[in-house]
């Protein structure tokens, strides 16, 4: 099977995870404690440790390998390993965001642990997927959002970086949020919405330098350097909106 076919086999699986229900359980208003008893006694430990997420990530992971050992008859040494153990690293923070302890707190509200999950889920693992991607998925992705001329914004940095700094912010307006964590659809349907954004922010600063953007080293670091600021009035409307 060609290296394209893989990719797009690792993509669809990728796609599919990304929609899977049990993922919503840290954010599902209708699963939240309600009792006098310690916290977590009123979870199952099915609920707690999320068996089907488990599951689900470690196909995701087999599916990766089986694409990356086609991609290493042409391409060995330690640089796959590396990118192995990245992505590994990436879904292992799905499931500490969405599985046992941090999940189960997130879920009832606990501000500092939907922070920390919302930081893992946003920040942290879509740079471990992105850079334990191969660079054939780039140059794929590429000739993807170029054919149709309505898909080419989605490779522009300006508008990615404006995109997930908007709904982030938009996210955490006090009563947006308080409206979204009680509709667990639509609660889902921004999950998705944001984590998308997310990696296509990330992969503006990840992609080689001819693939997705022309940006050079210095580009990207001011891109960063940007983001830290556009992301200022999220952070402004969360420290003002817990006071």
């Amino acid at each position: 099977m060609k290296v394209k076919n893989h990719l797009k086999i690792l993509g669809l699986i990728l796609f599919l995870f990304a929609f899977l229900p049990i993922q919503t359980f840290a954010h599902n208003p209708e699963v939240r404690a309600n009792g006098d008893e310690n916290l977590f006694q009123q979870y199952t430990w099915f609920e707690i440790l999320n068996p089907i997420l488990l599951v689900s990530l470690i196909v995701v992971y087999i599916v990766y390998l089986r694409t990356m050992r086609k991609i290493s008859n042409t391409r060995l040494g330690e640089r796959n390993l590396k990118k192995k153990i990245c992505f590994l690293l990436g879904l292992l923070t799905i499931y500490i965001s969405l599985a046992g302890p941090l999940a189960i707190l997130s879920n009832n509200l606990l501000f500092s642990a939907h922070m920390l999950q919302q930081s893992f889920m946003y920040i942290v693992m879509p740079p471990l997927i992105l850079l334990g991607m191969p660079q054939e998925f780039y140059q794929l992705l590429d000739e993807k959002l170029s054919k149709p001329r309505f898909l080419r914004i989605l490779k522009s940095p300006l508008f990615n970086l404006l995109l997930f700094n908007v709904l982030w912010s938009f996210y955490h307006i006090p009563s947006v949020y308080e409206y979204f964590s009680g509709q667990f659809i639509l609660l889902e349907i921004l999950h998705l919405v944001l984590t998308a954004s997310a990696f296509l922010m990330w992969i503006q600063v990840f992609a080689p330098e001819d693939k997705i953007n022309e940006m050079s080293y210095i580009k990207k670091i001011g891109y960063m350097f940007a983001n830290g600021i556009l992301i200022t009035p999220a952070c402004a409307l969360i420290i003002f909106g817990v006071m």
